[in-house]
């Protein structure tokens, strides 16, 4: 299962390029010692506000200057 995945068609407004694919899947990954349930996605994406794009998980010369995180939505499990 991929956890991570753009789409195949960015879009353009006003200068920048959209992109849109998933982020997390509900599910429980045992070898993450992580879960997810549907509930907390919704509480989430309820709670998310806008963040800078990081390349890795540790710093890099770049963070925050390739992008963001605008919004976030769920399909259910998606």
């Amino acid at each position: 299962m991929k956890l991570f995945a753009l789409d195949t068609a960015p879009k353009k407004d006003d200068g920048f390029i959209i992109r849109s694919g998933k982020i997390f899947a509900v599910g429980t990954y045992p070898d993450k010692d992580f879960s997810l349930s549907v509930e907390e996605m919704e509480a989430a994406v309820k709670a998310f506000t806008p963040v800078a794009m990081k390349l890795q998980h540790t710093p890099t010369l770049v963070d925050g200057k390739v992008g963001e995180l605008r919004r976030i939505w769920h399909d259910g499990t998606n």
